[in-house]
């Protein structure tokens, strides 16, 4: 009876530690993600741009509905922050439903970052005597953001152990990495077709042939590695994603040089400071998240560790009052509304040849 006792304890803690990893890697995917949609957004030194918004010529009710956006987005994070808070006190965690919990917090965060840039660039464009950007032949952010969901899928290939890349994981990380490759070809094509230089022109489209034929490296060797399962086959795997990994990174500081980005428009300190509020408080918002998932991690090794338990309820504290800033800051700006100047907008897919 007690030799049964200790076996299935062991077992249990074998169990324990795979879930655990698991939530780390989830933990660390998000952190890296939502920080490097931070710093492409929030901690750029470029001006700001939009994002979400597909064409800027009818800006008259932009700004309040872009608000009311992203305070329905928040209230959907708290419920979700709430729902991941419940999951780790119980006794008998639901690891699976952490790990889904953790990638919907990351997708509603990446939401909002891109949510209250587009927020700050209307809010500064309300101001007197502020202009927008002028649209290059590069979107830079489109191409920077493709190029990090390609390289969080090709992590996972070289994180996880050859057992636990299931085929429906493979089917997924395929996806995701091809519609982010179509994304950076359409990228290529469109610059390509505006660039006035031939060397460039040639460049963008030499670029786009070496990322294609690395991820078409990429999907044949996953194809073998669903044939023959091995860590042979995952090493190959690893190979080829590390290749991608390097032509789609060339393409991105080749294709976000000063002379294909969006030009400086012109904004006034009044708007300077208004843009400063809004990407702070989202910054804020961001930074409580990430913290969240950093004490998500700590407790998938040690559920009944007080002093993470603790930091988990001020961590669900701090987004809530972070969420709570961001919603001021965005209704103090909106009682400020001055006008919006539609006739010097232009759209993000509008850029000159």
């Amino acid at each position: 009876m007690v030799c049964r006792a200790r076996q299935g304890n062991v077992v249990a803690v074998m169990s324990n530690s795979h879930h655990a990893r698991d939530v780390v890697i989830a933990c660390k995917n998000s952190i890296s993600k939502m920080q490097s949609v931070a710093d492409l957004l929030l901690l750029s030194n470029n001006n700001i741009r939009p994002v979400v918004i597909d064409s800027l010529t009818q800006l008259c009710d932009a700004y309040p509905q872009c608000s009311e956006s992203i305070v329905t987005q928040m209230k959907g994070l708290l419920v979700l922050t709430s729902h991941i808070q419940g999951y780790l006190q119980n006794t008998t965690s639901k690891w699976d439903e952490i790990c889904t919990c953790i990638q919907d917090i990351t997708e509603v965060v990446v939401g909002l970052i891109e949510l209250c840039s587009d927020a700050a660039y209307l809010c500064v464009l309300s101001k007197p005597s502020c202009l927008p950007l002028i649209p290059g032949i590069v979107d830079s952010y489109k191409v920077s953001r493709a190029n990090l969901e390609i390289h969080l899928s090709c992590q996972q290939i070289e994180q996880l152990s050859y057992t636990e890349l299931t085929p429906l994981l493979l089917v997924q990380l395929c996806y995701n990495i091809n519609k982010n490759l179509a994304i950076l070809t359409e990228c290529c094509k469109q610059a390509s077709d505006r660039t006035n230089d031939q060397y460039n022109e040639e460049q963008f489209k030499l670029c786009a042939k070496s990322f294609t034929a690395c991820g078409s490296c990429v999907v044949s060797s996953i194809k073998s590695f669903k044939a023959q399962p091995s860590e042979a086959t995952r090493q190959r795997c690893v190979k080829f994603c590390e290749a991608l990994s390097a032509s789609t990174d060339a393409l991105v500081g080749f294709a976000t040089e000063s002379q294909f980005g969006w030009k400086a428009g012109t904004i006034t300190p009044q708007a300077e400071e208004a843009k400063k509020a809004i990407l702070g408080a989202s910054l804020n918002l961001m930074s409580a998240c990430v913290q969240l998932m950093r004490v998500v991690k700590e407790l998938s090794y040690d559920q009944q560790n007080v002093t993470y338990r603790e930091r988990l309820h001020q961590c669900i504290s701090a987004i809530s009052q972070s969420s709570s800033q961001l919603s001021d800051t965005l209704r103090r700006y909106l009682s400020q509304q001055d006008r919006f100047h539609v006739g010097h907008l232009a759209s993000p897919s509008t850029a000159p040849r």
